[in-house]
C-alpha cells in the first residue's frame, strides 16, 4: 500500500456542547479514493470543513507524515489540499474560462506560469467545459456547473482533492458522468476524500470507505466489502435507493 497522504487523528468539531464530529480517525493514500457516507446530519460537511481549515477542531492533521498545527486554508492550499464545497461556490456573472483562471491564483501569485496548459488540461477531462468556455457559468446545467467547480480546484494542481456532494441536485444519468471523471482524476495521481449522500455510486468508485453516524466513524473498510455488507445494504443501498 502507498503511503499516507493526509492522516486525521483523535479529530473533533464541537458547537458549543455538541460534538458534531466526535474523535474521528481516518486515513488517505496517495492515488486513493476513500469515500465516508453517512446519513444526513451525520457531520460529513462539517469534517471536510474543518480539514480543510474552514472552522475550528481540535485533534492532528498530519500531511505526508508532519503535524498540521493550527492548520489554515491558505496553508492547506499551498501544500496541494483543495475542496469542492457543497454548494460549489462559482463566480456566477463571469465566463467559465475566468472561473478557471482564478482558481490558478495562488499558483499565479507564487510565480507559477502553467496557467494555459492546466487550462488545457481541465478541457481534456471535461470537454464539455471547452466547449461552454464563453458562456457565463450561472447559466450552465447543474452537472455542468459541478464539472466547472472540480475543474476550477484542478487549477491549483492540487495532491488531494476534498470534494463534499459531488452528486447533490443532479440527475442519475449525469450523477454517473460526474463520479465516473472523479475517477478518472485518480489516473492523474490526485487522491481524493469524497462525502457522498449517493453511497452507491461513491462505493463504486473508491478504494475504502468509511461510514460516519452522529459524528463518529461506526465501520470502515474495502469499498467492495462495504457494497456487500448487509447493515450497509439496509441503511443506504436497499429498495429504492440510487443504483448509479
Amino acid at each position: 500500500m502507498t503511503k499516507p497522504i493526509i492522516q486525521i487523528k483523535q479529530f473533533s468539531v464541537a458547537y458549543g456542547s455538541i460534538r458534531a464530529v466526535d474523535e474521528v480517525s481516518l486515513e488517505l493514500h496517495e492515488g486513493e479514493i476513500i469515500t465516508v457516507i453517512g446519513p444526513n446530519g451525520a457531520g460529513k460537511t462539517t469534517l471536510l470543513n474543518a480539514v480543510m481549515g474552514l472552522i475550528p477542531s481540535t485533534g492532528f492533521v498530519l500531511f505526508q507524515g508532519g503535524n498540521l498545527e493550527q492548520h489554515t486554508v491558505a496553508g492547506m492550499v499551498a501544500r496541494g489540499v483543495c475542496l469542492v464545497p457543497e454548494s460549489r461556490e462559482l463566480f456566477g456573472p463571469m465566463s467559465v474560462e475566468d472561473n478557471l483562471v482564478l482558481g490558478n491564483f495562488y499558483r499565479w501569485r507564487v510565480g507559477e506560469r502553467d496557467q494555459r496548459q492546466l487550462i488545457e488540461s481541465v478541457f481534456q477531462i471535461f470537454p464539455i467545459l471547452k466547449e461552454r468556455r464563453h458562456q457565463i457559468a450561472d447559466t450552465l446545467s447543474g452537472g455542468e456547473r459541478q464539472m466547472l467547480a472540480i475543474g476550477r480546484a484542478l487549477m491549483s494542481k492540487p495532491k488531494v482533492l476534498l470534494l463534499d456532494e459531488p452528486s447533490l441536485g443532479l440527475a442519475p444519468k449525469i450523477v454517473h458522468e460526474v463520479l465516473q471523471k472523479v475517477s478518472q482524476l485518480r489516473n492523474n495521481g490526485i487522491s481524493i476524500l469524497l462525502v457522498e449522500q449517493n453511497a452507491r455510486g461513491a462505493l463504486r468508485i473508491a478504494d475504502r470507505g468509511y461510514v460516519l453516524e452522529m459524528g463518529k466513524i461506526v465501520l470502515e473498510d474495502q469499498a467492495s466489502n462495504l457494497l456487500e455488507n448487509q447493515k450497509i445494504i439496509d441503511s443506504y443501498l436497499g429498495v429504492g435507493k440510487s443504483s448509479v
